[in-house]
């Protein structure tokens, strides 16, 4: 029982309980012992605490980046924590660096976590039995086999061209059409063992200058929009694919970055990644930019323009010279 005084009040016991003053002249010493940030650092040491806390509860909520992000949120969630612990430390002006620098990290990769989520602003879900789409597909075709052999006139003896030059125009919808719904037998008639990969749909094109896009929904445990674009350019090697990009989502970056799902969309298990070499220019998509035609005529590609939604081929239609073995 605490003892009284003559008045009857209750006098605290010293030797349970400290004296208010000792204790805080102890905490205060205690911390006095570590150097405090100085001055000007004090306002930016104490918003990296509240922007680093925040950002810890953040990715707290959000969980782990998928394996398309670059760094999984836990971590980054639990290295915040462990900054902002030292922080309060006898580091403090140190560590209010490292605050900055997890939080800028995280930050940076939720934006890339989020881009990922986002598909492209001109991806949509197609069906490639829709009637109107397949109808749409059968006559861009025809139109196509129709322009590429047409009668151009006679061969000119000096330059094997056969007529003036000629374009072939192929809008963004049509394009989209015919990949949803001719590609993959395409691909078969070129090659009995092609089989076409599982979890690929929604195959689609968007024309964007300077970049024609391919584009596709691809399911592998999570369902993402993986892409893959590039400039046409026709040079001595024939016409290529340069400055390729692909992307997850709304991300974007270099084509020779990436692998995994975007490496996917143009590989099978049993062919070379032939078209992923196209894609990022490794190879030349169509080489010395000629076609040839069954009647032994070839098409030769002058130039590609890539304009808002459309695609124009420039090409003129030549003989086969006798002194080109073909």
């Amino acid at each position: 029982m605490a003892p009284h005084d003559h008045s009857g009040s209750l006098v605290a016991d010293t030797r349970t309980h400290p004296p208010t003053s000792s204790y805080s002249w102890s905490l205060a010493s205690k911390r006095s012992s570590s150097p405090s940030p100085p001055d000007w650092g004090r306002g930016l040491h104490a918003l990296a605490e509240r922007v680093g806390t925040a950002i810890g509860s953040v990715l707290d909520r959000v969980g782990a980046v998928s394996r398309h992000g670059l760094i999984a949120l836990p971590h980054l969630r639990r290295g915040a924590r462990v900054a902002i612990g030292s922080a309060r430390g006898r580091h403090g002006s140190l560590a209010m660096l490292g605050v900055w620098f997890i939080t800028v990290i995280a930050a940076l990769t939720l934006l890339v976590y989020l881009l990922t989520l986002r598909t492209p602003r001109w991806f949509r879900i197609v069906n490639p039995r829709d009637a109107a789409l397949v109808d749409l597909a059968q006559r861009v075709e025809n139109r196509v086999i129709t322009q590429l052999y047409k009668y151009r006139g006679e061969v000119d003896p000096e330059t094997g061209a056969t007529g003036a030059a000629w374009d072939l125009t192929i809008t963004q919808d049509e394009a989209t059409a015919w990949l949803a719904c001719k590609l993959p037998d395409w691909l078969r008639n070129l090659d009995d063992r092609f089989t076409w990969p599982v979890g690929v749909e929604n195959v689609q094109a968007a024309f964007d200058p300077p970049r024609l896009w391919i584009a596709a929904s691809v399911d592998r445990g999570s369902r993402a929009t993986v892409s893959v674009g590039a400039v046409p350019r026709i040079e001595s090697g024939g016409l290529h694919l340069r400055s390729g990009r692909a992307g997850v989502g709304s991300l974007t970056l270099p084509a020779a970055w990436f692998g995994g799902e975007a490496r996917g969309l143009f590989s099978s298990a049993d062919r070379e990644d032939v078209a992923w070499k196209m894609a990022i220019g490794a190879v030349p998509a169509l080489p010395d930019a000629t076609l040839q035609l069954e009647d032994g005529r070839l098409v030769r590609v002058l130039a590609i323009t890539v304009g808002p939604e459309t695609l124009t081929l420039h090409c003129r239609t030549e003989a086969v010279r006798r002194d080109e073995p073909r």
